[in-house]
């Protein structure tokens, strides 16, 4: 979630930057258990 609210606080929006966050933390995991809880809810 760090980078997540880093990267919005970079200007991404917040699709965005849940899609890099994710991948970022795909990159070291790939087990859906370290990433696929992540959900965006709401407007993006």
């Amino acid at each position: 979630m760090a980078s997540f609210y880093t990267l919005l606080s970079e200007g991404k929006t917040k699709a965005e930057a849940l899609r890099q966050a994710k991948l970022t933390i795909m990159k070291k995991n790939p087990n859906p258990f370290f990433w696929g809880a992540f959900t965006l809810t709401g407007s993006p």
